[in-house]
C-alpha cells in the first residue's frame, strides 16, 4: 500500500538543489548508508554447514561477486520515511486530533532523522520535504515503465531474517554460463531481501521506498512538480537562509512551514514561513 503521505529529511543545500532542480534524485544503491546494503556479499564455509555437493567456494563467490556488482551499478533507490499507521487512512479533522496527542507519529517529527539527515553541528538546521506518496508514486511509475523494473514497499525490520542468505537455487554451471543475465535474475527473485529489509535498528526510520532497474551507471531523477506538498524547516534553520527556500517555493507553489519544539516535544507551524496566494 502506498502511503498517502512520504517526508524526505535532508540538508539546507541539498533540499535548495531539489527545488530549484524540482528534481529528485534516486542514488545507486550502493551509496546508501547500511553497510547490509552497501557491502559486497560473499559466503564463507564456517556458516554453511555441510555444502551441497556442486558447492564450489570459488565459483559461488564469484557468482556474489557479481550480484553485487548488478545491485551496486543497476538499481537506483529513493528512500522516505512514512506517518505511523495510525496516521493513514483516516480523515483529516481525525490526523489533526491524533497528531496533537500523539506528535511522534508523524513523519515530520523524528528527531533521529532530523538530526542524522538534516543537521551541521548536531542542530536540526536542514529541511523535511512532504509529498503526496499516491502522486509521487504514479509519476515514478509513468516515467519508469518497460524496461525498466519498478518495486515499492515498505522496509521490514527484521534481525533474524538477515541471517537466510538468499540462495543461489539452480545449479551453479548455469550461472557459469550466462553469469550476468543469471545475476540479474536472482536480484529480482529476491528483490525483497535485498532492498527492503533491514535490521531493527533502523525501525525508527519507518521507511518506505521505491528501487528501480537502470542498466546506465548513474543515478536518474524524477520531477516532484505537482507532488512536492510542503517544505518544513528544521528548529534551528538560520532564518536568514529561508529566502532562497521561499523563492523556490514560490515558483512551486508550496508552502514552507517550521517545525518548532514546546516543552519537549514538536509542533508543525504550517505555511507559517511562505503560504501561496490564493489569488497568485
Amino acid at each position: 500500500m502506498i502511503p498517502v503521505e512520504v517526508f524526505h529529511y535532508t540538508t539546507s543545500c541539498k533540499a535548495l538543489k531539489i527545488l530549484l532542480s524540482k528534481q529528485l534524485r534516486f542514488g545507486k544503491y550502493e551509496f546508501t548508508n547500511d553497510p547490509k546494503e552497501s557491502k559486497e556479499w560473499v559466503i564463507f564455509l564456517d556458516g554453511l554447514g555441510i555444502p551441497p555437493t556442486n558447492f564450489n567456494l570459488n565459483d559461488t563467490n564469484k557468482i556474489y561477486r557479481r550480484i553485487s556488482e548488478i545491485k551496486f551499478k543497476e538499481w537506483k533507490v529513493l528512500c522516505m520515511s512514512r506517518n505511523h499507521a495510525r496516521l493513514e487512512d483516516v480523515s483529516l479533522t481525525e490526523k489533526s486530533r491524533i497528531e496533537e496527542f500523539y506528535p511522534f507519529l508523524s513523519g515530520y517529527s523524528k528527531p533521529r532523522m532530523w538530526a542524522f539527515y538534516a543537521s551541521e553541528n548536531n542542530k536540526h538546521t536542514g529541511v523535511c520535504l512532504k509529498f503526496n506518496g499516491i502522486k509521487l508514486n504514479q509519476r515514478i511509475t509513468e516515467k519508469f515503465s518497460s524496461p525498466y523494473r519498478v518495486y515499492n514497499d515498505e522496509i521490514k525490520y527484521d534481525d533474524e531474517k538477515l541471517f537466510e542468505f538468499p540462495h543461489l537455487q539452480v545449479d551453479l554451471s548455469q550461472y557459469t554460463k550466462n553469469l550476468t543475465q543469471k545475476a540479474r535474475e536472482h536480484v529480482v527473485e529476491y528483490n525483497q531481501e535485498y532492498f527492503f529489509l533491514k535490521s531493527k535498528d533502523w525501525e525508527s526510520e519507518n521507511e518506505f521506498r521505491w528501487v528501480i532497474n537502470s542498466k546506465k551507471d548513474k543515478p536518474e531523477y524524477i520531477s516532484i512538480e505537482g507532488t512536492l506538498e510542503e517544505v518544513m524547516l528544521g528548529a534551528d534553520y538560520p532564518k536568514d537562509d529561508s529566502i532562497c527556500i521561499i523563492k523556490a517555493c514560490e515558483e512551486l507553489r508550496v508552502p514552507v512551514g517550521e517545525v518548532q519544539w514546546t516543552n519537549g516535544t514538536p509542533v508543525l507551524k504550517h505555511g507559517v514561513v511562505y503560504s501561496p496566494s490564493i489569488l497568485g
